[in-house]
């Protein structure tokens, strides 16, 4: 077997040990905390976590998907200063934004409890959740320097290990101190996984945080590249995250909690979006050696697939939602079946989505994922709010579904009208 390809299915097979482990860790944390804590803590918990969340996205300008997407070009190339300064770069951009960001959200913390939260919240349990913000920057940024360099062994190790340290600390610790005790087994496996990953990038590839001035040229880049990013990032937390956000502020503690209890469920689904995000490489591959034809065929192959389970889940929650649901977590949020059903068949358009994205993204035509990630963005910034103030938990799902579905159509379009460019530019052969 060719060496290329070998790595690659070493790589793939280990992002999906990953990807596996941190989608079962999410709902096995939401099963701890919907059997462990009162409705209006688990809302607040999750309410907390989606505000910041949104906070960190639009912060975070792109910075990680900017370093893993230009960290191996300039490696192959030779420009290991380049690369270097990037890096740091980056590190100096998060430490500072995330910090700043996090002083204010304190501040801020009076102004939450009086016009986000919908339920009492204790000004204690806000400022602990607090750190979540500056972790989960370096964590994310750090993860995808290591996904640059192709270090997909210590990546996942490190995948599994904050799974493991996080089920096994949100379990312990909320038994010990409540609700409190939960956000700081919550916060506390990012902060030991983000110093592993730091050492293994300083220590192995020669990456750290240098305190030298960086050049105007390397912060162009910085900015450039993060611009197109972050629009894109801010259209897959339009869809995940938001919603939650949303009904915080225009809804109540109950709808939270089932929109909460339903998400988790869909995540399992996204939790196999490893394997046909194999295929972007390949596909990227196949686009760069002419081969549009094997393209095609894959996109189909995936598309065909999403459609199909989501197809699936229709008579799978009409006949045993609601049992599903008890299983899961407990029968008392069996309600959350509907909402289940929707962003389960939101999850499948979204899968499908990613690997069009990513297919574009990676044969440099980063313009055409932007220009379809607008259609996106407003809508849900119009539709969201009125969806959840007026129907709740099952209305937000349903509108998550409506823009996911859009979202895999228009990216579907975009990336068969770059594969047709590609075949008209070579007299119209299928070999692009």
């Amino acid at each position: 077997m060719d060496e290329r390809y070998r790595i690659f299915l070493r790589g793939t097979a280990l992002s999906v040990v990953g990807t596996a482990s941190a989608g079962i860790a999410g709902y096995l944390t939401r099963r701890i905390l919907a059997n462990g804590l009162e409705l209006e803590e688990y809302a607040f918990f999750y309410s907390m976590q989606a505000l910041l969340t949104m906070l960190f996205v639009l912060a975070k300008y792109g910075s990680s998907e900017t370093v893993f997407f230009l960290l191996p070009g300039l490696k192959q190339k030779g420009h290991e200063r380049f690369a270097r300064q990037l890096f740091s770069f980056g590190c100096k951009y998060n430490l500072a934004v995330f910090a700043v960001i996090s002083l204010g959200v304190a501040l801020a913390v009076p102004l939450l409890q009086r016009f986000y939260f919908p339920m009492r919240t204790s000004a204690a349990d806000i400022l602990l959740f607090i750190p979540f913000l500056l972790i989960c920057a370096m964590e994310t940024f750090s993860f995808s320097a290591l996904n640059a360099v192709k270090a997909f062994g210590g990546i996942n190790v490190l995948k599994v290990l904050r799974a493991l340290l996080m089920v096994g600390g949100m379990w312990a610790l909320l038994r010990l101190w409540g609700c409190a005790g939960a956000i700081a087994g919550y916060i506390l496996p990012g902060a030991v996984v983000t110093a592993a990953a730091i050492w293994i990038l300083w220590r192995h590839h020669g990456f750290r945080l240098d305190p030298a001035r960086t050049s105007n040229k390397v912060r162009r880049e910085f900015f450039t590249a993060g611009g197109s990013f972050f629009i894109l990032t801010l259209s897959y937390a339009a869809v995940s995250d938001l919603g939650t956000v949303v009904l915080t502020v225009v809804s109540t503690a109950e709808e939270v909690a089932i929109f909460n209890i339903a998400l988790p469920v869909s995540m399992l689904v996204g939790a196999l979006s490893a394997i046909p995000m194999a295929l972007v490489p390949l596909a990227a591959e196949a686009f760069y050696r002419g081969d549009c034809l094997l393209v095609r065929r894959g996109i189909r192959l995936v598309a065909a697939g999403c459609a199909l389970a989501a197809a699936a889940a229709l008579p799978v929650f009409w006949l045993w939602g609601r049992k599903i649901i008890a299983l899961l977590f407990d029968p008392e949020y069996a309600d959350a079946q509907w909402s289940a059903l929707l962003l389960v068949m939101a999850a499948c358009f979204l899968i499908a989505t990613q690997v069009h994205n990513g297919i574009l993204n990676a044969v440099n035509h980063r313009k055409a994922t932007l220009a379809i990630t607008y259609p996106v963005i407003i809508p849900a910034l119009i539709l969201l709010p009125a969806a959840s103030y007026f129907y709740g938990a099952i209305g937000t799902a349903a509108t998550i579904l409506l823009l996911t579905l859009a979202w895999a159509i228009l990216s579907l379009r975009s990336l068969l009208r770059v594969l047709a460019n590609a075949e008209a530019n070579h007299g119209g052969n299928r070999l692009c």
